[in-house]
């Protein structure tokens, strides 16, 4: 499918859509109109792209002119509204609206919504607090909620939400309106329990709520996504809870983090063929870390297999690794982060 993504300029939300959507193969088209474009360029757009899905997304900024900020928050979506209701075929739109506390903004974002909600072939999605994965750190969390640390919020993890959103426009059997946001609620206190581990697993997955503003996101998701699509996109069945996908979302970060720190690499029987090729691989694609080689060298064994046994990087200790006490004294020794057994 060819998908047309509008916004006002490149942004992060855009970004994650269009590498989701090349992932799973469309073709997307970036269309950043700057608050400038008519309702002539963009029927011109359309016509010249013929983009069988539309992605509107509308960021919770407000100009300081209030003539731009009903530009990118109304005439927008409803030039494009307009656009598709009368162009060469039907076409399903995604307005994508960040949901915004902003009082002024708020009045016209209603205002939308209801022209908007007139037109049957377009999703009305209002997200609350959209997040990016590498938002999720104790200092945005904080400029978001600093006042009251305990108060609870309903957020959206992007790489939760986008998914099953693609999923449910590409198969386009849903339209209306729709609240998106992640299942249970968080707070700032909260999160900083789940980066320090001082929340249990038992409290996480009792947090879901019986009745949630997602429940009709919750909904469509499970009866309007075939099982084709979903699987194209990677959809979840299930909307996540946030404290579980926050909780996840920590755990990548810190492993990303220890993948980038020098490795202490305990290699056993690495003068055989196998571990020498591993280790010459290792040495050379991985200068910073260190190797142990402990091999006992039988017959099998060749130490000239290794391409730079002078390295300072590489060391070779001959015995046997069922001798307990040796392989606990290496690794206590040389401060082992990995072993990878060959013997």
């Amino acid at each position: 499918m060819r998908w047309l993504l509008v916004s006002h300029d490149d942004n992060s939300i855009s970004k994650q859509c269009g590498e989701l959507l090349e992932v799973a193969g469309q073709i997307v088209i970036y269309n950043y109109h700057h608050g400038k474009s008519s309702i002539q360029q963009i029927k011109d757009k359309i016509d010249t792209q013929k983009p069988d899905r539309i992605i509107v997304i509308i960021n919770d900024k407000s100009s300081s002119i209030l003539f731009n900020t009903m530009h990118d928050h109304l005439l927008i979506p409803l030039y494009i509204a307009q656009a598709t209701m009368n162009s060469y075929s039907s076409i399903s739109v995604l307005l994508f609206t960040c949901a915004t506390s902003d009082t002024n903004l708020s009045v016209i974002q209603n205002a939308t919504d209801q022209l908007v909600d007139m037109y049957s072939h377009i999703v009305n999605a209002n997200v609350l607090t959209p997040i990016c994965d590498e938002d999720i750190n104790e200092t945005y969390f904080q400029s978001l909620w600093a006042t009251n640390s305990e108060e609870f919020h309903r957020v959206t993890i992007l790489s939760d939400v986008l998914p099953i959103l693609l999923a449910l426009v590409h198969d386009g059997k849903a339209n209306g309106h729709v609240d998106i946001c992640n299942k249970g609620t968080i707070s700032l206190k909260y999160f900083r329990q789940l980066n320090s581990n001082e929340i249990k697993q038992d409290i996480i997955s009792q947090s879901i709520e019986i009745e949630d503003i997602a429940d009709k996101f919750a909904g469509w998701n499970k009866k309007m996504i075939s099982p084709e699509t979903r699987q194209l996109y990677q959809a979840s069945f299930l909307l996540p809870n946030v404290l579980k996908s926050i909780e996840q979302a920590l755990q990548r970060q810190k492993l990303n983090v220890n993948s980038n720190k020098s490795k202490v690499l305990l290699v056993t029987g690495g003068c055989g063929f196998i571990g020498s090729t591993f280790i010459n691989h290792w040495i050379e694609t991985y200068p910073n870390d260190k190797i142990i080689n402990i091999d006992r060298l039988d017959p099998v064994a060749n130490t000239n297999n290794i391409s730079n046994p002078n390295s300072s990087n590489y060391s070779l200790i001959v015995a046997d690794i069922k001798n307990k006490d040796i392989v606990l004294h290496l690794c206590n020794q040389y401060n082992i982060t990995h072993i990878i057994h060959f013997a």
